[in-house]
């Protein structure tokens, strides 16, 4: 996962996003620059020259507001949007081997250019092609990895998106924060995990 993506604004200033490619993220904010190092991230600022744990540099980029301050506008209203690749939900096909059913294999559907757009209460995608809305209290599991987005969707399955740039880290924290959200408007206590499948304390 490029750094930037881990890093998605600055841990110095909070600057919102950083960039880079690879292994470097910088921010154009204050002018710190940061880089994968063995034990760490290097972190090259004013007066600022150390090698960080990366989870240091996240808990500190939640306490500058972490993804939140990108998806709330002036008028208090949450809303984050990403270009997209569109996978569609997957499809469960048969392994087999020498006669008999070994198992199934997830295989994703072809990709679909868009924008993925999530507000306090559903998620769209929008393309010239299509144009699809999932509520979220419809999802009913998380899972993100280097580049991709799973969710499970009530009584459809598995869909899978891909983010050619942004970062799935964001995208999954602030996925997380909508969903608890509704969940206590809606006086459903607190999620305890939201992989396999999401599920209250």
């Amino acid at each position: 996962m490029p750094l930037r993506h881990v890093l998605y604004r600055c841990p110095l200033c909070g600057h919102d996003p950083t960039e880079g490619k690879g292994d470097e993220a910088a921010c154009r904010g204050c002018g710190a620059s940061f880089t994968r190092a063995p034990s760490g991230v290097r972190v090259l600022g004013d007066g600022v020259d150390e090698v960080s744990p990366v989870a240091l540099l996240v808990d500190r980029i939640e306490e500058l507001g972490g993804c939140l301050t990108a998806a709330v506008g002036e008028d208090g209203a949450f809303r984050y949007a990403s270009p997209v690749l569109y996978h569609g939900f997957l499809e469960e096909r048969e392994v087999r081997g020498r006669g008999r059913l070994l198992g199934f294999r997830e295989t994703p559907g072809t990709a679909v250019d868009g924008v993925l757009e999530l507000t306090a209460r559903s998620l769209t995608f929008l393309s010239a092609e299509r144009s699809d809305e999932w509520p979220l209290d419809s999802v009913t599991a998380l899972q993100v990895s280097t580049r991709s987005l799973q969710l499970g969707i009530l009584r459809r399955g598995t869909l899978q998106m891909t983010f050619p740039e942004a970062s799935t880290l964001r995208w999954e924290a602030l996925l997380q924060h909508a969903i608890q959200e509704l969940w206590t408007s809606r006086g459903r206590g607190t999620i305890a995990e939201f992989q396999p499948r999401i599920s209250g304390l």
